[in-house]
């Protein structure tokens, strides 16, 4: 057996293996590698294989930063004044900290734009309530939220300024099978 992310102990049938505290786990290694083991007949269940509460997990959203990171950097060094920032597009008081630190960091800021958008696919009467909060919390609010943080600073520092909300096709209605609630919060954009 090679292993990489799973505990030695998975291949002694009926022992309960962890993946502990200090663990970095890539969740699509470990799944690549659980059906690699289950493959060469090793069972695995919850009762034989668990995850400790504060094992670490490497996101898509980790590379994002981290590119967000070296974007900003290499416009520095041909002299554009830019930073890259985590936030929380869903949370007003991250954008609220973001747009403190644009302004502070930055100067002058003169364009918004609000462009972040998660989708969900299923039947609007059968799609789950948290689903569908999920969606209209980072389309929606998202927007509302950036807006909020941002145009009040654009009128106290006065001059031009303009806000770009991005919509998709969506947001002029044209729905697709499956995407009620994408097509929705995207119209709520337009609108």
């Amino acid at each position: 057996y090679k292993l990489s992310l799973l505990p030695s102990g998975v291949v002694r049938p009926g022992k309960l293996s962890i993946i502990g505290n200090g663990v970095v786990i890539d969740p699509w290694a470990l799944l690549d590698e659980i059906d690699g083991i289950r493959a060469q007949g090793v069972e695995l269940t919850p009762e034989t294989l668990r995850i400790a509460e504060n094992a670490c997990l490497i996101l898509p959203l980790h590379g994002e930063i981290d590119r967000a990171r070296e974007v900003a950097d290499e416009l520095a060094a041909t002299g554009v004044n830019s930073i890259a920032v985590e936030c929380d597009v869903t949370s007003r008081e991250s954008l609220e900290a973001l747009a403190e630190r644009a302004f502070a960091e930055l100067g002058e800021v003169r364009l918004l734009c609000n462009n972040a958008g998660v989708g969900t696919m299923g039947a609007v009467a059968e799609l789950p309530e948290d689903n569908a909060r999920w969606v209209f919390d980072v389309n929606v609010f998202g927007v509302l939220n950036g807006c909020a943080a941002v145009v009040p600073r654009f009128k106290r520092q006065g001059g031009p300024a303009n806000v770009v909300n991005t919509g998709s096709e969506h947001s002029l209605g044209i729905p697709f099978a499956g995407m009620g609630i994408y097509t929705a919060s995207k119209h709520a954009v337009l609108a």
